[in-house]
């Protein structure tokens, strides 16, 4: 009986999978070659009412259109766009992020504003420090959005659990000591669906082990082959603040073009329109 149970106990230890699988299958699911959508965004301090979390302050509303697209070329695997359609202050304003395959640079970062006409390229303070600032004024840092080199971290599988009724495996990532000084963080964890590999939610601590964020993924739907997310939450612990986002439109593997990431569809209006117009014409 006894060794039996031993045996039980290594069976189940060698088929479970390791840390670095589980991430390394988080980084194959398909979210479709190209994606339009349409996200409303809520940003507010909050408190705590009843054990839950809920703003004690206005919450400022954007609604914000993004396009992505696959690349494969030139050393690019991927470019996003995203602009803010409200409020009428800030209609124009525009990001727009190149990532790149595992050979190549970090991610590569541009925020467009529209008043001044300009792009500016978003690079961090030091040379080899963390990107500072977030995404429309959101919880949401530029490093958080950066495309992650899987063999800048170590990886733990720490368990298994159970979040909103979901099968989980727990994952920590820790910073290679070459990258520790390129990230604001000093380890993260993970509860990863165990049937789909999407992520459920994500706690980003400091380099002190303080928990700075967490970010929520909520309302999981498989909308043909691909799972998404409809909802999220990032709360900012240290801020006391969260920023809330909820897909209100989607378009899964439309007929993007490479002149619809083009610069001149941030200088000109009526051109983007064009471009963009059928493809708004699908999303649901």
């Amino acid at each position: 009986m006894f060794s039996t149970t031993i045996g039980l106990v290594a069976l189940l230890a060698l088929s479970a999978p390791s840390g670095r699988d589980i991430v390394d299958s988080m980084d194959k699911v398909d979210d479709g070659k190209t994606q339009y959508s349409v996200r409303m965004m809520l940003t507010c301090t909050f408190k705590m009412k009843a054990g839950k979390r809920v703003c004690a302050s206005k919450p400022r509303k954007k609604v914000i259109e993004g396009i992505q697209m696959d690349m494969g070329k030139d050393g690019r695997d991927g470019i996003s766009m995203s602009y803010i359609l409200e409020p009428a202050t800030e209609r124009g304003m525009a990001f727009k992020q190149y990532d790149y395959d595992e050979a190549k640079d970090t991610s590569e970062q541009w925020m467009y504003m529209p008043a001044l006409k300009k792009l500016k390229r978003i690079v961090s303070d030091s040379s080899n420090g963390p990107r500072t600032g977030t995404l429309f004024g959101s919880e949401i840092g530029y490093e958080d959005i950066e495309r992650r080199k899987l063999d800048d971290y170590t990886y733990k599988l720490l368990g298994e659990d159970k979040v909103d009724g979901q099968d989980v495996y727990v994952v920590e990532s820790t910073p290679t000591a070459k990258h520790r000084s390129q990230t604001s963080y000093g380890k993260s964890k993970s509860w990863v669906n165990k049937s789909n590999y999407l992520l459920v939610k994500n706690e980003l601590y400091d380099h002190q082990g303080a928990l700075v964020k967490t970010f929520f993924f909520k309302d999981i739907q498989q909308v043909g082959d691909i799972w998404l997310s409809r909802k999220m939450a990032v709360v900012n612990h240290k801020k006391n603040r969260m920023s809330m986002f909820a897909l209100k439109k989607l378009a899964l593997n439309p007929a993007l073009t490479d002149a619809m990431f083009d610069n001149r569809v941030l200088d000109d209006g009526a051109y983007r329109e064009k471009l963009l117009a059928p493809i708004r014409d699908l999303a649901k």
